[in-house]
């Protein structure tokens, strides 16, 4: 708990001065605060309110570390008993910036007790904070704009959300989900930039949970809103525009292709290969798409070759076994890929009964060898980890139709364990009751 005392702050720089044998003139020549305005701070009755600044530069003359004095500068900020944005705005900052969460929930708790009218200070520095990189010295300052401002319509509320959202996700599927529903609300008053990414990360967070008919509302929110951009960007250019800039973490053509990926990715998860195909051939080719920069064309390449590999795993589902072996050289030329390719491999020789034994066996050591702790978020690790789980359940059936028990058995138990961390075994029991029936002990006892 922080005490305060309205002349501690003096207190100090003077018991200090003293220590140091040093008077007005010295500290201000060596801080290069001008001698009448240290004056009026330290001196007067009563003494003007310090900058921020000005302890900052008196803290280095006395050698002292950078947060040395903070908990006494809070009445600074105060002065008169209202917040001062000249003295409150870089004190945040620079209490987020070394890890002073105290200082921060102190100098909150003083802006909540009487009316609150701080919302725009706090949003700026919240903002500040977070671009700089310091996301969770910003989690308290945006819940206290959500739980003060008095617009709750506002964007500062959405997006004040949007940031508690990205800044919470986790390996936890069900976390996710309940950030996902807290968040849901504010996504469409999200500037346009912030909406794509957001929509973007719904639809994983759902695909994710294998709840497809909400993947599907954000997917196709995803594309719509993605479609609609690209038109007003289009007809932007056709106006004489030279230069559009979308100000997200990505280029709009990237946002445009993942929609058609994740209509793609419902359609294909429904098991309707054929409409699935529809939306592959909307982002085989974005070569066109208008203001392509170097990394834009290899976004496009990217997609490109999820194209080829997806119209791949469609022919194979589609009941093509010829596509086996190209499944297999396209392993082989794309190890990064395995997981992916060999997932539909195995499923579709458990709906179709294909014998790939050999296949099975040839990668075995790789899927052996796949990590098996997500140890923290990142959205490319939860996909890799919910396929591992899923090949894992694909080769406990594969070896069960074929009558391996053992090995059945030994798939089934990995990814139950794999799933302890993701949170996400609803998919699992529905997928392995077959041998939930035969192996009675691999039902967990609660």
């Amino acid at each position: 708990m922080i005490a305060y005392k309205s002349d501690s702050l003096r207190h100090f720089i003077k018991s200090e001065m003293e220590q140091c044998k040093m008077n007005l003139s010295s500290l201000a020549s060596l801080s290069g605060i001008n001698r009448g305005a240290l004056s009026k701070t330290l001196n007067s009755q009563p003494p003007d309110p310090m900058p921020f600044n000005q302890l900052e530069q008196i803290t280095k003359v006395f050698g002292k570390p950078e947060d040395w004095l903070f908990e006494y500068y809070i009445d600074e900020c105060f002065y008169h008993g209202k917040p001062n944005k000249r003295r409150v705005e870089p004190f945040l900052i620079r209490c987020g910036e070394v890890g002073r969460s105290d200082c921060i929930e102190a100098v909150l708790a003083r802006l909540v007790e009487g009316e609150f009218e701080s919302s725009d200070i706090l949003f700026d520095v919240a903002e500040y904070l977070y671009a700089g990189g310091n996301v969770e010295a910003t989690i308290n300052l945006y819940e206290t704009i959500i739980e003060h401002e008095k617009s709750k319509d506002s964007e500062k509320i959405a997006i004040s959300h949007y940031r508690l959202f990205r800044a919470r996700l986790s390996d936890k599927h069900e976390v996710n989900h309940q950030l996902a529903i807290r968040f849901e609300p504010f996504c469409d008053k999200l500037p346009d930039n912030y909406r794509l990414e957001a929509l973007m990360k719904l639809a994983n967070i759902y695909f994710s949970l294998n709840l497809i008919d909400q993947a599907e509302i954000y997917s196709r929110r995803l594309f719509d809103f993605s479609q609609a951009l690209y038109h007003s960007v289009e007809a932007k250019l056709r106006s004489g525009h030279s230069t559009w800039s979308l100000n997200a973490e990505y280029q709009l053509v990237v946002y445009y292709g993942y929609g058609f990926m994740c209509m793609e990715n419902v359609y294909s998860l429904r098991g309707d290969y054929k409409k699935a195909g529809v939306y592959t051939e909307g982002y085989t080719d974005l070569s066109w798409f208008p203001g392509l920069d170097e990394h834009g064309h290899k976004e496009v390449k990217s997609f490109s070759k999820f194209a080829m590999q997806n119209k791949m795993h469609f022919k194979l589902a589609l009941g093509n076994e010829d596509a086996i072996e190209e499944c297999i050289t396209w392993i082989e030329e794309n190890p990064n890929e395995l997981l992916t390719t060999l997932l539909y491999i195995i499923r579709t020789a458990n709906y179709s009964g294909y014998c790939i034994d050999s296949i099975v066996e040839r990668f075995h050591k790789q899927v052996e060898e796949f990590p098996h702790e997500a140890t923290n978020y990142s959205q490319n690790i939860t996909l890799s980890f919910n396929r591992y789980v899923r090949v894992c359940i694909e080769y406990a059936l594969y070896y069960f139709n074929q009558r391996k028990y053992e090995q059945a058995r030994n798939y089934a138990v990995k990814a139950l364990n794999a799933d302890v961390g993701i949170n996400n075994g609803k998919y699992i029991f529905a997928r392995l009751a077959p041998l939930f029936e035969h192996f009675s002990d691999l039902i967990p006892s609660n």
